[in-house]
This record gives structure tokens, C-alpha cells and sequence, in this order.
């Protein structure tokens, strides 16, 4: 499943990603956050069926 989403901050070592019409937050912690993405940037994550993350761009 890909996810589109907006970054919004980095929080308690989190960076906070605010997914497009879920309603939702999604909490990446900063150490796996390869991205220097700033906040409003549109970003892609794809969630594989054990849960894994990944970012795409």
C-alpha cells in the first residue's frame, strides 16, 4: 500500500506525517528519517504487509 502524505514537524524525535483523507498521524522516528524534507512537502510511504515502512519519495 503507498500512503501520500504531508510532513508536517519533527516531535519528541518523531517526524509527524499527516496522511492525505485519513484523519490520521503517522509518527516515523527521526533516526530512520532519511528525508530533509520541509513542512507542507508531499511525501510517499509504502507500508508492506508486515508493517515495514518506507519512504518513496
Amino acid at each position: 500500500m503507498i500512503i501520500k502524505a504531508i510532513f508536517d514537524r519533527i516531535e519528541n524525535g518523531f517526524a509527524v506525517l499527516l496522511p492525505d483523507n485519513l484523519g490520521i498521524e503517522i509518527n516515523i522516528p527521526v533516526s530512520k528519517w532519511k528525508n530533509n524534507c520541509q513542512r507542507g512537502e508531499s511525501v510517499s510511504i509504502m507500508i508492506y504487509d508486515n508493517g515495514a515502512l518506507r519512504l518513496i519519495g
